[in-house]
């Protein structure tokens, strides 16, 4: 997995990278009228404070340096948690159903190939209603969703 270093996240706080369409998104999940979300590889926290404050948000990451402004970031809102997670090794600690709605916004392109299968697998597993999946093909700069609805 890619490390996010110190210089690394401030250059994306400061540009704002990956903020376009997060509102859009949020508003989406929104639709659901989740009580609780999560949010694998929340990153420093652009999604996480777009929420309505009456939705329990989590979110996890990897990078102590992303958690670390996340956290600064989301200081004063009392419905967010955050925490550090290997979301290739540790999603099993979350029960079946924990949250109403799981989702990333441009994570599985972090994540080794042959993981991606497992990752998902366990994203489905914890989520009650839905999953949704947003990555960017940086290729061809396309934006994909992918949505699950719980069966």
């Amino acid at each position: 997995m890619l490390e996010f270093t110190e210089a690394k996240t401030q250059r994306m706080i400061e540009t704002q990278m990956g903020h376009r369409d997060s509102s859009k998104l949020i508003s989406h999940i929104e639709s659901f009228k989740p009580k609780n979300v999560l949010e694998v590889g929340c990153g420093y926290g652009r999604n996480l404070l777009l929420f309505n404050p009456k939705i329990k948000i989590t979110g996890i990451d990897f990078s102590p340096s992303m958690l670390k402004h996340a956290k600064n970031f989301c200081k004063n809102k009392k419905n967010i948690n955050l925490i550090q997670m290997n979301i290739v090794d540790e999603l099993d600690k979350f029960k079946d159903n924990s949250f109403d709605v799981v989702f990333t916004d441009t994570v599985l392109a972090h994540i080794p190939d042959k993981d991606i299968a497992k990752v998902i697998d366990e994203i489905k597993r914890i989520a009650k209603l839905r999953v949704i999946i947003k990555e960017a093909d940086k290729r061809k700069r396309k934006l994909f969703q992918i949505l699950f609805k719980k069966w």
